[in-house]
């Protein structure tokens, strides 16, 4: 049965009764919004000012559906190829930032086995967030600013193999120090990332 306190309700006054936004704010966003045919919540969302699970449970209850959270539920494998694909690719966007963080920093700490490994972690690095990147949007301008990215970061990863063969240059072998100074660190920027400077630097909120 649907819920009578929101039938025919529109998402947007959903939104504003359940606090989740300001009139006026919601007023700001629809004046300044380029891409009519992007829906409002997903605008919202990725704008950061709601988070993905404000905007499910509006819809379900715009739509008379109960809002289940499975976040801290084990989930049953044939329903999680349910899930929408491009929801799925944000939130594994995430973990691809943290490796790209992790093999950054593996590029300046002591003697790591990212660095006897891949010799240029840092190359690495940059093409891991940008493939995460483009595989998370889908605009025109995120396809050219991180396919740039990304095209840069592999040739000059495979230049760098290339000369290291040419100069037969060595690496020093990896240490648990190395390692462990690597991970803590792209841990921690990570998550001051993710968990506040992405939304203050960029203005967006990164789904986690």
């Amino acid at each position: 049965m649907r819920n009578s306190t929101y039938q025919d309700r529109t998402f947007n006054d959903i939104l504003i009764t359940e606090n989740l936004i300001s009139p006026q704010k919601l007023a700001q966003v629809l004046g300044e919004r380029e891409n009519t045919t992007e829906p409002i919540g997903d605008m919202l969302v990725r704008l950061g000012l709601i988070t993905e699970r404000d905007k499910a449970r509006c819809l379900g209850k715009q739509n008379g559906i109960a809002y289940a959270d499975l976040a801290h539920r084990e989930l049953d494998p044939r329903i999680a190829r349910l899930i929408p694909h491009p929801l799925a690719l944000k939130h594994l966007n995430a973990l691809f930032t943290l490796i790209a963080l992790v093999l950054f920093f593996a590029s300046h700490a002591p003697p790591n086995h990212f660095r006897a490994w891949l010799h240029h972690p840092m190359a690495a690095g940059v093409a891991v967030w940008t493939a995460g990147h483009l595989m998370a949007t889908g605009l025109v301008r995120d396809v050219v600013l991180f396919g740039a990215f990304l095209v840069w970061a592999i040739a000059d990863f495979i230049a760098g193999r290339r000369r290291d063969r040419v100069e037969n240059t060595q690496y020093a072998a990896g240490t648990a120090k190395g390692d462990i100074g690597a991970v803590v660190i792209g841990v921690i920027v990570w998550a001051l990332f993710a968990f506040w400077l992405h939304e203050l630097l960029i203005g967006v909120k990164p789904p986690v």
